[in-house]
């Protein structure tokens, strides 16, 4: 493509060190898709990295290019096409600078082209992972976990489940994908995501084994499982949920039990504990739960038997002692 066709850039448009360039001319009135493509391709390539790290995200720099459009719904539409075509284009398996997937997911969150579901999950079925960017780079997006922000523009996609979801081919894989940051160990700093979500969408239950499961083997899930027991998604089972939470732990033994309770004075919760039951104050709420094992649970501790069920039956006597002392 010629520099004949190439978008004409005002004094907007600064060099890394905050000077227009000698060469700056307007924005095109009525952009049009290659006017995108070149624009945006210039953006994954770090020519607008000033710009980014400005405004925070390539979102904030193609909304002001729009608002300078003549007409914004046309720009937009153009540009909605521009990206369409490079999401198709973009090949996650193919080597690409961390920087260009940063801006790229950057992309997909802001606008959900519709290729950009299948691109992401493909990629993640296959069990890649996208890239942490190192914060010493300095340039947009440094610091930047790529992999989770990828696994956010996939809930972008699907905010909530259908209630025939098992109709539903690509939730069907999403949910495989979360199942798989779940179960599998190498993910175990996405395990409380993948929990978290899947609670959300209802797929999962906060009672069920596998929340107790994982929050044996990964006690960091807590902060999410409780982060999202506070939104205002689960307000109304709130107390169901920290009751189906603390009995997990309690359960487990006195190490997730203290976790437990360390995650909720973080959200400034006063606490009273009485053997097998806490009781839980939270100020922001003005609201009293009690918190307590139900009988036929506390049976598991015994039941598991051997030198792993007495331990934890001894833990938890032990702690209750010293809490009525």
């Amino acid at each position: 493509m010629s520099d004949n066709h190439r978008p004409e850039f005002s004094a907007d448009y600064e060099s890394d060190e905050g000077h227009a360039s000698a060469e700056a001319r307007p924005w095109p009135s009525e952009p049009s898709v290659e006017d995108w493509k070149v624009e945006l391709n210039d953006v994954l390539a770090g020519e607008r990295d000033y710009i980014l790290r400005r405004h925070g995200s390539v979102s904030a720099h193609v909304e002001k290019l729009i608002r300078a459009s003549v007409s914004e719904r046309k720009a937009r539409e153009t540009f909605q096409e521009a990206l369409r075509q490079l999401v198709e284009e973009w090949q996650p398996f193919s080597p690409s600078s961390d920087y260009y997937v940063a801006c790229m997911l950057d992309l997909i969150g802001a606008y959900l082209p519709r290729g950009g579901f299948r691109k992401i999950l493909g990629f993640m079925g296959y069990g890649f992972r996208f890239p942490v960017i190192e914060a010493y780079t300095g340039g947009f997006g440094s610091g930047m976990d790529l992999h989770m922000k990828a696994l956010v523009d996939l809930e972008y996609y699907y905010p909530s489940a259908d209630p025939k979801w098992e109709d539903d081919p690509a939730f069907v894989s999403y949910v495989q994908v979360l199942r798989q940051h779940l179960e599998d160990s190498e993910y175990g700093a996405y395990n409380g995501y993948a929990l978290s979500r899947l609670i959300q969408l209802n797929i999962i239950k906060p009672q069920e084994q596998i929340v107790r499961d994982t929050i044996e083997l990964n006690g960091g899930v807590l902060n999410e499982l409780i982060e999202l027991s506070f939104s205002d998604l689960r307000r109304p089972q709130l107390e169901d949920d920290l009751n189906y939470i603390y009995t997990h732990c309690f359960i487990i033994g006195l190490e997730a039990k203290q976790v437990f309770e360390q995650v909720l004075k973080e959200r400034d919760v006063i606490m009273e504990n009485s053997g097998e039951q806490l009781k839980v104050y939270i100020p922001d709420l003005g609201k009293e739960i009690d918190l307590r094992v139900p009988e036929e649970l506390m049976l598991e501790v015994l039941e598991e038997g051997g030198e792993r069920g007495f331990k934890r039956a001894m833990a938890a006597a032990a702690y209750a002692q010293n809490e009525d002392e």
